[in-house]
């Protein structure tokens, strides 16, 4: 699958699975204003809201989709994703990492 995918152009890495590192991170960039997610992602506050841990200190594992999908893009893609050549209309973006689905 990986040999598909290289082909297509693509260059994969494994992601890290870092849960509570990954949540740290995220919560970091929040805190400081540096992880900003548009209003048009309108399932992803939802989401955030119900994420939640059980009695016993572990993060329930129920629709967390989008939170997972976020802590990835954190620990795992936030270097892959940045263009060598950024714009000097990006760079007023620089430390800020909008989530973007596009359709």
């Amino acid at each position: 699958m990986n040999r598909i995918y290289r082909g297509c152009g693509l260059n994969l890495a494994p992601a890290v699975n870092a849960v509570e590192a990954g949540i740290y991170q995220v919560w970091q960039l929040m805190s400081a204003g540096k992880l900003k997610v548009f209003a048009s992602l309108s399932n992803w506050p939802q989401e955030f809201r119900l994420y939640q841990r059980d009695t016993e200190g572990k993060v329930v594992k129920t629709n967390d989709h989008l939170m997972d999908a976020t802590r990835y893009l954190i620990v795992s893609g936030r270097e892959r994703a940045r263009h060598q050549n950024e714009s000097r209309q990006n760079r007023s973006f620089r430390g800020v990492f909008p989530l973007v689905i596009s359709g």
